[in-house]
């Protein structure tokens, strides 16, 4: 009788043992799939490019440039549009102080009072490191009063960039005025970047 309990006792702790051994092997099994997975979230910026808030305003002056004139866009160049080429400096989430160049097609003269369409606007701003990039396309609305006084609605998209900011995207929409030749603007949404590293956000 107590040789079959010693065995039984026998059979039972080895039995425990697999039943251990086993478990112990599916934990270590799932714990290296989540390292695997997180692994590849970090190497495919799963995790580093997520969506952020992105703000910016700008100050500066715009002009009308003639066909062929300096600066001037051969995509503006047709019958009925002129460009408008708007610079100055500003302040951006993640950019910090900056200054930026903009361009777009618009119709001209303005009857006024009148509403226009803004096209192939493009916008390029530079941090004060001058690394630092963010390239935005942008379309939208103007609308100016008899005054000669106007007001402005676009959405921005933002196209890439340099340094930390390459392969930027994202959207912004907002607005501004402008008044004797000099224009304000705000506008907010999101981008998405690079982060990884960075400490600062």
């Amino acid at each position: 009788m107590k040789t079959l309990l010693k065995i039984c006792s026998s059979i039972i702790v080895v039995t425990l043992l697999i039943v251990l051994t086993t478990a112990c092997s599916d934990i270590d099994s799932v714990t290296s799939n989540s390292k695997e997975t997180i692994t590849q979230d970090l190497q495919s910026n799963n995790i580093e490019n997520i969506k952020r808030p992105f703000r910016f305003s700008t100050i500066g002056p715009a002009e009308f440039l003639e066909p062929g004139a300096e600066g001037s866009v051969q995509r503006c160049n047709e019958e009925g549009l002129l460009t408008v080429r708007y610079s100055g400096e500003g302040e951006a989430i993640h950019l910090g102080h900056h200054t930026f160049i903009s361009t777009n097609c618009s119709p001209f003269p303005f009857p006024a009072p009148s509403i226009t369409n803004i096209t192939k606007g493009i916008t390029i701003f530079t941090a004060a490191n001058g690394q630092d990039k963010l390239i935005t396309s942008f379309s939208g609305q103007q609308e100016f009063n008899e005054n000669g006084e106007g007001t402005v609605t676009v959405v921005n998209e933002i196209i890439g960039g340099e340094g930390k900011f390459k392969g930027a995207t994202g959207q912004t929409t907002g607005g501004g005025s402008g008044s004797g030749g000099i224009v304000s603007t705000e506008s907010s949404g999101y981008i998405i970047f690079d982060a990884s590293n960075r400490s600062d956000l």
